[in-house]
């Protein structure tokens, strides 16, 4: 007996339902300090890579209290300070925090669509959930780096203008555009073969 084909509704119910399975631990799973250590790891490696004047990163994950899901830092930058006599060198300190939330609840809800979408083969999933992560990864590091460093340049300077402006436009909008067509991506590839079978399927009498 041939399987019945799937109509718009059931899809919709059981593409929800598997998503509610998969959302739960999912959340659990990036909501952890674990994860956000392994994301201060990398931005500190990326800050050192593109600044080598920084001479000490700090991270610290709270995930509870005001400050739940932030990201505290303190970075130690490497300046030459302008004086009468020329240019003394000096440390600039760099403290404050950035919001984490974007960073765990965007995974969460790309992972768990594309565990959910029914008929994907085992491999386009873990291709796609690579993918996905990898281009979240850039992401997160660009609005990250730029946003801590941007506050070590010197007022009127050339490097503190782009870097505020560039930083504007992530603040304004940027990242969260840059996170959709990141998830977008991610999604696509892994549902474009399935994609044509699902909606013969819907049309079939």
């Amino acid at each position: 007996m041939p399987a019945r084909p799937d109509t718009p509704a059931r899809f919709a119910l059981r593409l929800a339902f598997r998503f509610a399975c998969f959302y739960a631990p999912l959340f659990f799973l990036f909501g952890n300090p674990v994860y956000f250590k392994a994301l201060a790891a990398l931005f500190s490696f990326e800050l050192r890579l593109v600044e080598p004047d920084v001479r000490s990163v700090a991270f610290v994950y709270t995930d509870n209290g005001p400050q739940m899901y932030h990201l505290g830092y303190r970075v130690e930058v490497a300046r030459e300070f302008p004086t009468p006599d020329g240019f003394q060198k000096g440390t600039v300190t760099l403290e404050g925090s950035i919001r984490g939330v974007i960073m765990f609840l965007n995974p969460v809800c790309l992972f768990a669509l594309i565990l959910a979408w029914p008929r994907v083969a085992f491999k386009r999933r873990a291709q796609a959930l690579c993918l996905g992560m990898g281009l979240l990864l850039v992401v997160f590091s660009v609005y990250v780096v730029l946003f801590i460093l941007s506050k070590g340049f010197f007022e009127g300077s050339l490097a503190r203008t782009v870097s505020g402006a560039s930083l504007s436009m992530l603040e304004a909008g940027g990242v969260k555009v840059l996170i959709l067509l990141a998830d977008a991506a991610a999604f696509l590839f892994c549902v474009r073969a399935h994609f044509g079978t699902l909606v013969g399927q819907c049309r079939a009498p």
